[in-house]
């Protein structure tokens, strides 16, 4: 191990720090950490399909579209709120790209303790509640919907059946980090969330 690698703050000091300031330990994520201004400002900065994408489009953009799909298909507003918090808990992890979650040995199992702290924090629903089946299908419509604005045709994995179940009247913007925050504040005052 060079000087250099055996000198990194990582190895001593086990936690990442917010833009707010706290300390938080990826092993050890309690709910009282979580916090909302972090989490909207984190998911605004944090851009979607690692950045291989034509424009900048953040996580907190992508929150929007998830809610405003749940909401055009008639979903409950719990259901709506869920959609929006939906990846929440990425502010603390990044946004890993799917293929990861199952390539990589235990990585899924890491990020799905924290999701369920982050969901503690927010009142959601465990995991398992039926809530998230539905929320799920909003997700990945919005996942093919984007990646049909946003990637090359030729990317291999679009389903047109997910792209034109989309409400017709929703756009992907590709928002800047500053506005991706603020509609993502805005979304949550109409939902009836307070805190953001």
């Amino acid at each position: 191990m060079t000087q250099e690698h055996s000198a990194h703050p990582a190895r001593e000091h086990r936690w990442i720090t917010t833009f707010s300031g706290e300390r938080v330990k990826s092993t050890a994520v309690h709910v009282s950490q979580i916090n909302k201004a972090d989490m909207v400002r984190g998911l605004a900065m944090q851009v979607r399909y690692l950045g291989q994408i034509r424009d900048f489009y953040s996580i907190a953009e992508h929150s929007v579209l998830v809610s405003h799909i749940a909401e055009g298909l008639g979903a409950p507003l719990a259901d709506q709120r869920a959609a929006l918090l939906h990846d929440g808990h990425e502010y603390l992890t990044g946004d890993f790209p799917s293929p990861f979650k199952y390539d990589v040995e235990g990585l899924r199992d890491w990020e799905r303790r924290i999701e369920a702290t982050f969901r503690e924090a927010m009142g959601l629903p465990h995991y398992e509640h039926s809530m998230w089946y539905s929320i799920k299908r909003y997700d990945l419509m919005a996942l093919h919907f984007e990646a049909n604005n946003l990637m090359d045709s030729e990317c291999g994995w679009i389903d047109y059946a997910f792209v034109n179940a989309v409400p017709r009247h929703l756009k992907i913007k590709c928002l800047s980090w500053r506005q991706a925050q603020n509609q993502f504040r805005i979304r949550a005052r109409e939902l009836g969330l307070g805190g953001f």
